[in-house]
């Protein structure tokens, strides 16, 4: 006879199989999936100031070389119209900066602080997603209402 999931010996709860008691629990109680937050970190600017007036194709050149000598992977990208922008939380990131804006999103803050360093008249911050109000943080505000 298997053993009844909680003991109540000396006025103590004690819970004596974890895994009976997580088995009969709803999936609506008791996620089976967690999600994943993961930290991003971004350079905001005008789409004007930074494709058009500053050598920004010859920054992004460089850090990709730099990331092939160091044998690295990618991790920024570069996103038109960012849709995290339209979160509440970044309203006034948004309000601030000149529209239509891009910005380039990392998982390596070094990146963006190296990005503010060269490029001066940009923005800088940080989210952390997927989230209730920010699904996907590469997503452009056109690719969400199509």
């Amino acid at each position: 006879m298997t053993p009844h999931p909680y003991s109540c010996r000396k006025e103590k709860f004690k819970i004596q199989n974890p895994k009976l008691m997580y088995s009969n629990l709803s999936p609506h109680l008791y996620p089976l999936t967690k999600t994943t937050m993961t930290t991003y970190y971004y350079a905001l600017a005008s789409e004007k100031f930074l494709l058009e007036e500053e050598p920004f194709e010859e920054v992004l050149k460089e850090r990709r070389r730099y990331y092939q000598e160091q044998e690295q992977s990618l991790d920024f990208w570069l996103v038109k119209s960012p849709a995290f922008l339209e979160a509440p939380e970044l309203a006034a990131v948004k309000a601030r900066c000149p529209q239509p804006a891009v910005a380039v999103v990392s998982t390596n803050k070094t990146f963006i602080t190296w990005l503010k360093l060269r490029l001066e008249y940009i923005a800088t911050g940080e989210f952390e997603a997927p989230s209730v109000t920010i699904p996907d943080p590469l997503t452009s505000v056109g690719a969400m209402s199509a």
